[in-house]
């Protein structure tokens, strides 16, 4: 089967611009993958320089995923 006369075949140049944008898409769809999906929840909860108490946490993350923030519950021991 013949190639049409309209279409050329691509240059060296436009070969290596295809090539290096498959190798960076993939490389990026790679790291993704690598990267643990909880990754994104604990660096927009977390702060980088200072350290939380767990109330102020446990609000962060229930702010994050839009849920509701109950304390938790003590049970107080048996005393017998």
């Amino acid at each position: 089967m013949r190639t049409p006369s309209f279409i050329r075949p691509f240059t060296e140049d436009e070969q290596d611009q295809i090539q290096a944008g498959l190798r960076s898409s993939l490389s990026a769809q790679a790291k993704s993958l690598a990267e643990p999906k909880w990754v994104h929840s604990k660096r927009a909860v977390a702060e980088p320089n200072d350290l939380l108490f767990s109330k102020q946490l446990a609000e962060r993350i229930c702010a994050y995923f839009k849920c509701s923030y109950e304390p938790r519950q003590v049970i107080p021991e048996k005393v017998a």
